[in-house]
């Protein structure tokens, strides 16, 4: 079953919803070349990542896989293009993704 992107929010210290999101637990940030690949396996403990790509660039990421090249015609991959949204994660999953120009990424997780 697909994963459902999920915003994730603050609490104030009465445990009312803020809708700000909770400050960064652990991140990790990496520069890929155009036609490259790359797996970050995510850290014990977090439940929700955010990822970020820069601006104009094209990033594919899939979890617990590598994203396929694109073939000039549609192909089920299951991988998101240039996800900047948090997604819920588990222990030993990994994330793996595929540059189609030089691009920065950047992924945050949460204990949340």
């Amino acid at each position: 079953m697909a994963q459902d992107p999920i915003w994730l929010v603050g609490k104030d210290r009465n445990n009312n919803v803020d809708f700000g999101s909770p400050f960064v637990d652990e991140a990790y940030q990496c520069v890929l070349s155009a036609g490259t690949t790359t797996t970050l396996n995510v850290p014990t403990g977090f439940k929700k990542v955010l990822i970020t790509v820069q601006p104009g660039a094209v990033v594919y990421v899939k979890k617990n896989d590598t994203p396929v090249a694109s073939t000039g015609s549609f192909v089920k991959t299951g991988a998101h293009m240039n996800p900047a949204l948090k997604y819920n994660i588990d222990d030993g999953d990994s994330l793996g993704f595929r540059a189609v120009d030089d691009a920065e990424i950047g992924v945050i997780f949460f204990k949340v």
